[in-house]
């Protein structure tokens, strides 16, 4: 399988065609973020600092849970099929979200989970 069909709007528009890019649509571009692993763990690290919830970030919290539900066990059943690539996949993934936190998580208005938002993130 080259292509998974997955459409979370406003965020997500799998490729049209085979080999395509993704359309990801957050407040600025970026290209990391087609990664669903990246995605997933800049929400994860975002999810960690504030209440997503009370934030008014409740449309994102089901935009991330609707793609892991859709695209998930396709991505999860073929990236297990080389747990070595899988693995080097998550690493890179993980380093992205080091180097692009989600920005929001230190916006005041948004209540957080502790008084210390960088620390939160450890």
């Amino acid at each position: 399988m080259r292509q998974i069909g997955i459409y979370v709007q406003p965020y997500y528009e799998a490729a049209r065609e085979p080999g395509g890019t993704p359309r990801v649509a957050v407040g600025r571009s970026f290209d990391g973020l087609a990664s669903f692993y990246a995605a997933k763990g800049r929400y994860l690290t975002l999810a960690e600092v504030v209440d997503a919830a009370t934030g008014g970030l409740a449309q994102v919290e089901q935009a991330v849970r609707d793609f892991a539900t859709l695209a998930g066990p396709f991505i999860n059943g073929y990236a297990f099929c080389d747990v070595a690539n899988q693995q080097a996949i998550r690493a890179k993934a993980l380093d992205w979200v080091e180097k692009n936190p989600y920005e929001a998580m230190f916006m005041e208005r948004l209540p957080a989970k502790s008084s210390n938002r960088r620390q939160a993130l450890v």
